[in-house]
């Protein structure tokens, strides 16, 4: 069963400390929140070493008119050794690629004044979209891997290599300013359609059978107890339409923490009146200032999704 990772552009949705959130609302990103991350070898955990990965983002790119090197940053996104990496270095943009550590030049280049669009894709001073496929090679003899890295659509990367995993765990999402902000983040060890894209959506009503403790807290004392929300899907309808395909659906519980040994995890589950559906478990740390993230892998419409609640359910 493959793995999906979702982040609208919460640092805290990060594996590793140190990423700093970016307050801007929707000037730097699609979603509302978004990050910088300043080590290049930071990110998130994968589950398990892939076979290949996918990964889609939104990525914000800030031009000074004076191009100063105040404003100088790098974008860095893949497998930790493999990656893609976009570099603003005064009045130029360069695009690198990282095989097995080594970082070669890809030759694409072009000075701010020009017409970033027309050589990267990039449009200055606006939210970006960006495509990476990593897929290793069949043996470290072979140079049968591949690279292919894309943005707004247009093709940059697509080359065969030698690619080694090793098997690693760690996928690096890296902004080393704010200026080159991430959002809208996907990442999966099965095909994301270019076109697919992260929103957020409002909560409605809550259906819980745990404590209420007030400010939206609640607290679950015995296995099995429950929390669902309905969704207000009003908005997203009116944008994207009853009709637009939902493939995963990601949750986050802020803060979420234990306070005994009793209870450990929380399930991601799906609701539709009598059915329940239960997906992906998590581990719930001690720490009060915690959080928890599921996401799962669905195929449903908008309007399908509609009616439901998803919550979280409380497990030994």
């Amino acid at each position: 069963m493959s793995f999906r990772y979702i982040n609208p552009g919460y640092p805290d949705l990060l594996d590793d400390a140190g990423a700093m959130a970016v307050e801007a609302g929707t000037a730097y990103s699609h979603t509302g929140v978004a990050f910088y991350q300043a080590d290049d070898e930071k990110g998130i955990e994968l589950p398990y070493c892939p076979k290949e990965v996918y990964c889609r983002f939104d990525f914000f790119f800030y031009r000074e008119d004076t191009d100063s090197s105040s404003y100088n940053f790098n974008i860095n996104v893949g497998m930790n050794g493999n990656q893609a990496e976009i570099q603003k270095y005064g009045d130029r943009i360069l695009l690198y690629k990282i095989y097995n550590w080594s970082r070669y030049s890809s030759g694409i280049e072009c000075r701010t004044s020009e017409n970033a669009q027309k050589k990267l894709g990039i449009e200055m001073n606006r939210v970006n979209s960006a495509f990476l496929h990593i897929k290793p090679s069949s043996s470290s003899s072979e140079s049968d891997g591949l690279m292919e890295f894309g943005i707004n659509g247009k093709m940059l990367l697509q080359e065969k290599k030698s690619i080694t995993f090793n098997n690693k765990t760690k996928f690096v999402l890296s902004a080393t300013k704010k200026e080159g902000a991430l959002s809208g983040i996907i990442v999966s060890d099965a095909p994301i359609d270019p076109r697919e894209q992260v929103i957020r959506l409002k909560a409605g009503t809550v259906t819980t059978d745990m404590k209420d403790c007030g400010n939206g807290l609640y607290e679950a004392s015995a296995a099995g107890q429950m929390l669902l929300q309905s969704l207000d899907l009003a908005d997203a309808i009116e944008v994207y339409g009853a009709n637009s395909l939902v493939t995963g659906i990601a949750m986050i519980g802020r803060p979420a923490y234990r306070t005994a040994s009793g209870l450990t995890k929380l399930t991601q589950v799906m609701a539709e009146g009598d059915t329940l559906q239960s997906y992906e478990s998590v581990e719930v740390r001690q720490d009060e200032t915690g959080s928890v993230r599921t996401a799962q892998n669905v195929s449903m419409t908008l309007g399908e999704l509609k009616g439901r609640q998803v919550g979280w359910k409380a497990e030994a």
